[in-house]
């Protein structure tokens, strides 16, 4: 299909560069929505000390006007102290501060005014009403993301830089949090950018030869520049998707089942990693039968741990059912805790018993798996059974983290955990920057699609489009060249005020 493509594009225009498109306005310039003054609450809704309530728009400052209790001239970016009346009936409202940001200097770009007043129900709904009956033109509440769309479309945050807003307003944890920052600070559009320069210089060359004609210019030394440009493009796109996506697994968590046979301890161990009553605790075998999910933040990392039912055979549907989604869940996880009553192990006097229940289930052991032997508490001190099953089980899977454990009285789980925390890390942390978003994936694989077609074309006019086209993908990344559902997808995700 990519192909398809490139060769129409490339009877179209011949394989000169296009100039980069500005953002696409189309449908906000063809709307009269940017004439639009609008206003909300941008703190969260409820009780609260202070409550912020943001105005954007050509006719801001008037707000002001309208509202103030007298007449004064506000300094740009210092809060005024002033009581605000309704500005029809000339009740009082609140007493709080207002502060203006002129635009282009403002976050949206555009005017704007925030009241900071005191944060109850009523103040809130009594000035979100005055606002509402203001004699200003075309003044009106604003829509989820509205704020940030303004500020995306005046050129003030791109689309990488928008999404990292609202991962750092949705961030739940600190390894979050700095990742959310970095990128709405730009660091992945700087990037990004810089890739897209880098094919620019490439087209530079080819185009060159493309105008002035290949009698006229040595083709070969023309050619080579561009094509080791292309190269080593295309080399670092490859290292920055091969990530083992670590940049998706921090923002959306990373993914740990916990499982093994019935009555091994997994519900307890997931209580205690959750610290609280997630999963039902009983001795009657089959009690979990379904996956139950918990979102813990563990060491500053997003984690969902995963309960699931016991593996065992089974007439019981449901319970077949529950194992069947145990043994999906496992396949799909980043990381899997496997449990098991060390006091079996050791009445059954075998390790061989453990491997047939994962080879029966085609269900092959990583090198992350932990292997917990649990329910020591129950074991005499004096026997050396114990250390057998525990040096059996090491020695059969060396690669695994084999620990002995006590969920009961919590034997070796603080261990357990750190190693946990270790491997979450490895799981999560780059040392350079990550693609954060399936959106960005999506473009970058194409845009890898592109440079390597590029490599491998013979005709320059081809060549030229195959590297047209893999800018294309760069700039749908932070927006240069948009498209309304991507945007309309990104700004849903915003709450009223932002």
């Amino acid at each position: 299909m990519y192909r398809e493509i490139t060769i129409i594009k490339s009877i179209r225009t011949y394989g000169r560069v296009k100039k980069s498109l500005p953002f696409l306005k189309v449908c906000w310039l063809s709307s009269n929505s940017k004439k639009d003054t609008i206003f909300s609450l941008s703190t969260a809704p409820g009780k609260a000390g202070i409550a912020v309530i943001r105005v954007s728009g050509p006719h801001s400052y008037r707000t002001v006007e309208e509202l103030a209790s007298k007449k004064f001239a506000i300094v740009p970016r210092k809060l005024v102290v002033c009581t605000f009346l309704h500005p029809k009936s000339k009740d009082p409202i609140d007493k709080g501060m207002v502060v203006y940001f002129p635009g282009p200097h403002s976050f949206t770009g555009d005017d704007v005014v925030e009241y900071h007043i005191h944060g109850g129900k009523a103040v809130i709904n009594g000035l979100l009403t005055a606002l509402n009956n203001c004699s200003v033109e075309r003044i009106r509440q604003a829509e989820p993301g509205e704020f940030a769309k303004r500020a995306f479309y005046n050129g003030k945050l791109d689309l990488t830089s928008l999404e990292g807003l609202s991962d750092l307003i949705n961030s739940e944890t600190e390894a979050q949090r700095k990742q959310a920052f970095r990128q709405m600070t730009g660091d992945l559009k700087n990037l990004y950018d810089n890739w897209r320069q880098r094919v620019i210089e490439a087209l530079a060359y080819t185009n060159a030869v493309i105008d002035f004609g290949e009698e006229e210019m040595d083709v070969a030394d023309t050619i080579l520049p561009a094509k080791k440009i292309t190269q080593t493009l295309l080399n670092d796109i490859k290292n920055h998707l091969y990530d083992d996506k670590r940049g998706v697994r921090l923002r959306e968590g990373v993914h740990i089942t916990i499982m093994g046979p019935p009555n091994s301890g997994k519900s307890s161990l997931m209580n205690w990693l959750t610290q609280r009553s997630t999963s039902i605790v009983s001795n009657i075998p089959g009690t979990t039968r379904d996956v139950i999910e918990s979102f813990v933040d563990i060491g500053g990392y997003p984690v969902v741990f995963t309960d699931t039912a016991g593996l065992r055979s089974t007439v019981d549907l449901i319970e077949q059912e529950g194992i069947r989604r145990a043994l999906e869940q496992a396949r799909l996880s980043d990381l899997r805790i496997i449990v098991l009553d060390a006091n079996n192990l050791i009445s059954l006097n075998n390790v061989s018993k453990f491997k047939e229940l994962f080879q029966r289930e085609a269900l092959p052991l990583k090198n992350t798996d932990f292997i917990l032997l649990n329910k020591t508490d129950l074991i005499p001190k004096e026997t050396s059974s114990l250390e057998k099953t525990f040096t059996g089980i090491s020695k059969a899977y060396p690669h695994q983290k084999v620990l002995k454990i006590s969920c009961k009285d919590k034997t070796n789980l603080q261990q357990f955990l750190n190693q946990l925390i270790d491997e979450i890390k490895t799981k999560c942390e780059s040392s350079s920057l990550v693609p954060t978003q399936t959106r960005h994936r999506l473009h970058l694989e194409k845009c890898e699609f592109f440079l390597q077609k590029a490599l491998e074309e013979k005709d320059l006019v081809l060549f030229s489009e195959e590297l047209n086209c893999a800018r294309q993908q760069l700039e749908y990344i932070t927006g240069r060249i948009s498209l309304e559902d991507v945007l309309d997808r990104i700004f849903s995700g915003f709450c009223i005020g932002k």
